[in-house]
């Protein structure tokens, strides 16, 4: 039994001694260079990072537009009022709203994502032409 515990605790300060050893290496990365990643790479994860970052904007846009839109179709009824002001008693929106929405949403952080692609498109290759004699 002792011979047990004697053998748990020598594992355990192996552990720990090979912990501390790994633990002191300091791996510094190393910066990108120039090309190192394709423009097609550059310009796809430049498009992630802009649809996803305009997604919970343009989500709030699509439900405020609803919003607004489902009370002027309901001849303004007050159980409809848009968002600052909806009262307690407004009816939820269906699957088929809600799928509405989010659609509409996806497609316009599509859009904005397509458009500054574009627009990168066309300064890259003026910038190319500049260097061009």
């Amino acid at each position: 039994m002792v011979n047990g515990k004697i053998l748990i605790i020598f594992g355990i300060l192996c552990l720990l001694a090979v912990c501390l050893v790994h633990g002191q290496e300091i791996n510094v990365p190393e910066p990108y260079e120039e090309d190192e990643f394709p423009q097609w790479l550059q310009d796809l994860r430049r498009a992630e990072i802009i649809f996803f970052g305009s997604l919970p904007f343009t989500l709030l846009i699509s439900l405020q537009g609803y919003e607004i839109t489902r009370y002027f179709i309901n001849d303004m009824d007050p159980l409809y009022t848009p968002w600052p002001f909806r009262s307690t008693q407004a009816p939820a929106y269906s699957f088929e709203e809600q799928m509405a929405v989010i659609g509409s949403a996806v497609v316009i952080s599509g859009l904005i994502a397509l458009t500054d692609y574009i627009i990168g498109k066309i300064t890259r290759r003026e910038e190319e032409e500049l260097r061009q004699p």
